[in-house]
């Protein structure tokens, strides 16, 4: 029943329809965002996570190989004391032992003396000297397999595990080898006979009709140690030991 107003009445009519209800209108456009930025969150927060994943991993993979590679350089100091134990093993250190990896000379000459081919004089004895790059960088070329010592191993005492694998090769600092040493340039034949010495002066206490010791020639020998770590981990050091 509907009730209309005309001035001072009113007139009531009836009508079969139910009263109409009405609702705000939605804009079609609006219809899904939520989901969309909900989907789009995910995603970056999906991408996220990975990265932070990834970073965790390479994070580890670096110190691991970082202390892969310490363990192998701390190994190189067994090579070492066997060069030096097998240095006294050898009867003559004038002349070349290939097979205790001693060698009377360097594996060029020239750098005994530190010269290259840009130097004045470039050459040892009428052999030309290497480059820089190619004098400070044999090691990476030399033949360990057939021209240093054999193999060793190195294990955690504490586990038994293999940490590395250590070879050394010993080089007289002398300019010709299977030749006696100098201390300064000695003519042998047309050659020059140099050789990377010191001078060692020990103490002297005058008194007690004791003369003074005499001075002691030392001579230089360099070690070069080459150990193989876990995960092909490569570390070279070199050592300089002086024997008289």
């Amino acid at each position: 029943m509907k009730t209309r107003h005309y001035g001072g009445g009113s007139i009531a009519s009836k009508t079969g329809m139910p009263p109409l209800k009405t609702r705000p209108a939605t804009p079609h456009g609006q219809r899904g965002v939520i989901l969309l930025i909900t989907l789009i969150m995910l995603v970056a927060m999906t991408l996220a996570a990975i990265g932070l994943m990834r970073s965790v991993d390479t994070g580890n993979m670096i110190a691991g190989n970082l202390a892969f590679k310490q363990a192998t350089l701390n190994a190189t100091d067994t090579g070492l004391s066997s060069a030096i134990a097998a240095m006294g093993t050898l009867p003559n250190l004038n002349n070349d032992a290939p097979a205790s990896a001693y060698y009377s000379s360097p594996v060029s000459p020239c750098e005994v003396l530190g010269l290259t081919t840009t130097t004045s004089p470039n050459n040892i004895n009428g052999t030309a000297c290497p480059t820089q790059q190619t004098e400070s960088t044999w090691w990476t070329s030399f033949n360990w397999s057939a021209n240093a010592s054999p193999p060793q191993l190195v294990v955690d005492p504490t586990n038994g595990g293999t940490i590395a694998t250590v070879q050394y090769v010993i080089h007289r600092m002398c300019l010709m080898s299977n030749q006696l040493p100098a201390n300064q340039a000695t003519p042998i034949g047309a050659q020059i006979q140099f050789c990377d010495s010191s001078l060692i002066v020990p103490p002297c206490h005058v008194g007690g009709g004791q003369a003074c010791p005499p001075n002691l020639v030392v001579y230089l020998y360099r070690v070069t140690i080459r150990a193989v770590g876990v995960r092909n981990s490569v570390s070279y050091t070199q050592t300089m030991v002086l024997k008289g």
